[in-house]
């Protein structure tokens, strides 16, 4: 007794094991049902179908259907994979900003130029160089700050401060080549030329030692000396607060050396902080002075300058 099994579970083992070709008889009973099978319709809603099917005619025609709905969407696919295969993108091109002007200049054209004919120093931005004094001396540009004079022997800068319409302090550079022989005497208050002695301390490294060793028997007041360096070059440091009638045994002015036009010193009402250094065997003299009213002041903007100071 046979037992009469599922057309899908047939359907399903042929499909998973059977042959790749279809029975000569199964070609032949779809050709002819599908061209002699009747269809009808059962209701409005009702799906079509086919009757009167034979069960070996229902499973070609599974077959069939099966590999035109496989075969269709294999073909689909490849054919959608073929349209919309990715493209390798190029590497993204970033269109140049567009131009606001011209180039700007440079921003720091004074660097390494003489101080020349110039007088106004205050780009901070520059360096300049003094081309007289011996050693050279250079040092950058500050608000207010202009020169004022320069020879082989100083060179003096005014600084003139936010609200000022003069030069409200001084920063000069001193060479100390000529000292003055009696730094108090009271005919320096006047004379154009000092009497002076060449400067020769008994070591070079001696030379800010014995400078204020000279210095502290002036009657000029003045704070311990300090050591300093300068552009790593070492010496001592003071500050001078000289008042009314310190200096009347001076005439009123203390000389420090001669600077060829002029001499170098102090007077009374004047507060200085003075260095003295060794630059290369010669003694030099930093001065930041101002009027006593004004030096507070002025003393920061003078700081700066002399901090950019330079012995190239």
């Amino acid at each position: 007794m046979s037992t009469r099994r599922d057309p899908d579970d047939i359907l399903a083992t042929w499909l998973e094991e059977g042959p790749t070709r279809l029975p000569h008889t199964a070609r032949r009973a779809i050709v002819v049902d599908a061209r002699t099978t009747r269809q009808s319709r059962r209701a409005w809603r009702a799906p079509w179908r086919f009757t009167d099917m034979n069960p070996a005619a229902r499973i070609a025609l599974a077959i069939m259907a099966a590999a035109f709905v496989v075969g269709g969407t294999v073909f689909a696919l490849g054919r959608s994979a073929q349209v919309a295969a990715p493209t390798t993108p190029s590497a993204p091109t970033t269109a140049p900003a567009p131009s606001s002007g011209p180039a700007s200049p440079d921003a720091t054209p004074c660097v390494a130029s003489t101080l020349g004919a110039s007088s106004a120093l205050t780009d901070p931005a520059c360096s300049f160089e003094s081309d007289q004094l011996t050693p050279r001396v250079s040092f950058s540009g500050a608000p207010g700050l202009r020169r004022i004079s320069e020879n082989a022997r100083h060179l003096e800068l005014g600084v003139t401060t936010t609200g000022s319409s003069a030069a409200t302090g001084q920063v000069v550079v001193i060479a100390l080549v000529d000292a003055a022989r009696t730094p108090c005497d009271p005919k320096w208050a006047d004379a154009p030329v000092l009497d002076t002695v060449p400067w020769r301390p008994s070591t070079a490294a001696g030379g800010p030692a014995a400078f204020m060793d000279i210095l502290a028997t002036t009657p000029v007041p003045m704070d311990t000396p300090v050591p300093v360096t300068i552009d790593g070059h070492a010496g001592l440091e003071t500050v001078l607060r000289p008042v009314a009638g310190d200096l009347a045994e001076c005439g009123g002015f203390v000389a420090f050396a001669d600077i060829l036009t002029s001499r170098a010193g102090i007077g009374e009402g004047i507060v200085m902080r003075l260095a003295a250094v060794d630059v290369d065997g010669t003694t030099v003299l930093v001065e930041r002075a101002a009027d006593a009213a004004a030096f507070d002041a002025a003393s920061d903007a003078l700081e700066s300058v002399a901090g950019t100071i330079r012995f190239p």
